[in-house]
């Protein structure tokens, strides 16, 4: 089993790989070339920072906050049905961006709110 410290560790690296998720996301419009997209380039800049300022609180506290991790996995499939909400999925690379950071937001705030809820269940703090 685990230790703690594992856990934590655990939980600050899933947490960390959220905020280069979101970082990308804030800064793909302008790399893939799509900012003329602005229903896109809004959604990638605003869900970008959430996910990114949640995933850095979840960073510093790794043991607390897990309904951060599980509001980054709601913008995560957010994300994922956007492009047909927005209006962007005749876009090839904003489809395919936001499909792909989503599901990697979703997956990783679900195992790390996973992970902080098993210690908690477990007694551990």
């Amino acid at each position: 089993m685990a230790s703690l410290d594992d856990k934590r560790k655990s939980v600050t690296g899933m947490s960390g790989v959220n905020v280069i998720a979101g970082i990308w996301l804030f800064i793909s419009p302008f790399i893939l070339g799509i900012s003329m997209l602005e229903g896109a380039t809004l959604n990638f800049l605003l869900v970008g920072a959430a996910i990114a300022i949640l995933a850095v609180v979840r960073m510093v506290r790794p043991l607390r906050f897990e309904t951060l991790s599980w509001t980054n996995g709601v913008l995560g499939l957010w994300l994922i049905v956007s492009p047909f909400i927005i209006g962007y999925s005749a876009y090839p690379s904003a489809l395919w961006n936001s499909i792909v950071v989503g599901a990697i937001v979703l997956v990783i705030a679900a195992l790390s709110a996973k992970s902080t809820g098993d210690l908690r269940h477990a007694g551990a703090y």
